[in-house]
C-alpha cells in the first residue's frame, strides 16, 4: 500500500513538472507585427529604399498591408506569413528595415514591422511557474525518498 502512494507521488510530481515546462513553452511564441504609423504625411519616392509601391507586393503581402491599414496592426504568427518585401527587426527601425512607406492609391502610408517574442517575460508568471515545478520536485521527492 505504501509503495503505490509513493508512486501516487512521483506521478503527480512528474505531472506538475511536465505542466511547468509546457507552460514554459508556450511562452515562448515569436510573432511579427505589423504597425500602422501614418497616413498621408509621407511622401512617396520610389527611389529611395524602403518605398515600396502596394502594387509591387506579391498578392499576400497586399493582404498583409492592407489588414493593416484597415485595423491600424496587424499580426501574424509565422515566419511563413510575412511579406518578403519587409524586415522584421527586434529593437530597432531604420527606413528599409522596419519602417516603410506604401504607396497604395492616391494615399501614403508609414507601416512599422517588428518581431516581437512573447516569452514568459511576465513576472507573475514565472513565479507561477517556478512554483508549480518546485511542487512537482516536491512531491517526486516525497515520493522517491521512502523507497
Amino acid at each position: 500500500m505504501g509503495t503505490d502512494r509513493n508512486w501516487g507521488f512521483v506521478a503527480g510530481g512528474l505531472f506538475f513538472l511536465l505542466i511547468a515546462v509546457a507552460g514554459w513553452q508556450q511562452g515562448g511564441a515569436t510573432t511579427y507585427v505589423h504597425t500602422l504609423q501614418s497616413e498621408g504625411d509621407t511622401t512617396f519616392n520610389e527611389t529611395r529604399e524602403g518605398h515600396i509601391r502596394y502594387t509591387s507586393l506579391s498578392a499576400h503581402g497586399q493582404r498583409v498591408v492592407a489588414n493593416t491599414i484597415e485595423r491600424g496592426e496587424y499580426v501574424v504568427d509565422t515566419e511563413d506569413e510575412t511579406v518578403s518585401h519587409f524586415d522584421y527587426p527586434t529593437d530597432t527601425s531604420d527606413l528599409g528595415s522596419g519602417w516603410y512607406v506604401i504607396h497604395r492609391g492616391e494615399s501614403n502610408y508609414t507601416l512599422m514591422t517588428h518581431k516581437q517574442n512573447d516569452g514568459v517575460t511576465d513576472f507573475l508568471s514565472i513565479v507561477v511557474l517556478a512554483a508549480t515545478a518546485s511542487v512537482g520536485l516536491l512531491l517526486c521527492y516525497l515520493g522517491i525518498a521512502p523507497l
